[in-house]
Parts: C-alpha cells; structure tokens; sequence
C-alpha cells in the first residue's frame, strides 16, 4: 500500500505537469506542494529538481499601485524550500543551486516608501532593490532577508538572523543584522571563528 507522502507526491507531480506552462520554466523533476498563493507565474524560472514544500506564498510582482515593475524570480537547480516560504519580487531575485532554505524563511526585493506622512504606505511607491543569493548557501529557520544584498557562495546563515548587508562567500553568518562569526580555511580544511568574535 502506498504511503501518504508517496502520494502527496504523485500528486504534487501531476499538478506541476499541468500547470508548468504557466510559468517561465520550469525544470525536470521540479515540485512545487500545494501553496497558499503564487502569481506572476511567467516570470518565473525554476531549474531541475526544485522542490517548494507545503504553504509557499510567491508574490512576483509586475505592477504595483499603477507603476509597472520588472521582475524576474530564478531558481537554479537542486535548491530546495521547506514549508511556509514567503518570497516577495519586485526586480531580479536570483538564487543559486543546491542551495537549501530551512522553515518560514522571507525574501522581499523590495521596501515600502513612506515619505508622504500623510498617505497610506500601500499607496506609496515601492523601493526594489535585488537579491542575489550564491551557490550551495544554507538558510535557516526564520531567516529574512532584505532588499539589495548579495550573498555568496556556500554561506551558512543561522536561524532567526536578519540579512540586510551583503555576505561573503564561506562564512558562517548569524545575528541582528546578520554577520560573519567563521570563515572556511582552504588550508586547514576547517570553518575558524573570525577573530572579532
């Protein structure tokens, strides 16, 4: 007898078959489980073997209070997303492969405008900036991360962190706002605290 998850799965599959001419691209073996809401499907673009688990909301957005917008979601392949994403694009979002995102992690390209004190900040222009996330990065838990910024390669960012700076490839990153606390010594093979901390 089949179990539950072999279902959901089958499920899953059949459902991105149908619907992937909706999007940009979608790749080989790319799952997306039941969200609570995507739109702007055709401007995203998924690579092979992409998985977004159960409660994803992807917002991407062309058009925002009469402003037209320009933004393109990709995805490279073997990146995978656990439940309760929040992806929010306004502009070029762009994350590497074999990258992993733990639980409830948000990612917005842009900030609301809220200079007119006399206006409500949903009428006001959006300020997009975009993202780029490198290759082989891990994302806890909780994490968000803000517009502009640049993360590179194999960086590990701790639960509940907030990323509004750029981070470098090879580090080990956490806190409010998040930091590097180790880097990856080549030489050694080792992660070695940065002395500062």
């Amino acid at each position: 007898m089949r179990s539950i998850k072999s279902i959901k799965l089958a499920v899953a599959r059949r459902f991105n078959i149908f619907f992937a001419r909706n999007y940009g691209q979608i790749g080989t073996k790319s799952i997306i489980y039941k969200p609570i809401s995507i739109c702007g499907k055709k401007n995203i673009f998924l690579g092979d073997n992409i998985l977004i688990r159960e409660n994803a909301r992807i917002d991407v957005l062309s058009n925002w209070n009469g402003d037209t917008l320009f933004p393109k979601l990709k995805i490279d392949s073997n990146t995978s997303f656990e439940q309760g994403a929040k992806i929010i694009c306004t502009t070029n979002l762009e994350i590497g492969n074999n990258c992993v995102f733990s639980y409830n992690v948000f990612i917005s390209t842009a900030h609301h405008e809220y200079k007119e004190i006399s206006k409500n900040v949903l009428k006001q222009p959006l300020i997009n900036k975009p993202i780029k996330i490198g290759n082989y990065c891990f994302i806890g838990m909780d994490v968000k991360i803000f517009p502009g910024v640049t993360i590179g390669d194999n960086v590990i960012v701790g639960t509940n962190s907030i990323v509004i700076n750029n981070l470098p490839s090879y580090t080990v990153c956490t806190g409010i706002p998040a930091k590097p606390i180790k880097k990856y010594n080549f030489t050694t093979k080792c992660w070695e605290k940065i002395n500062e901390y």
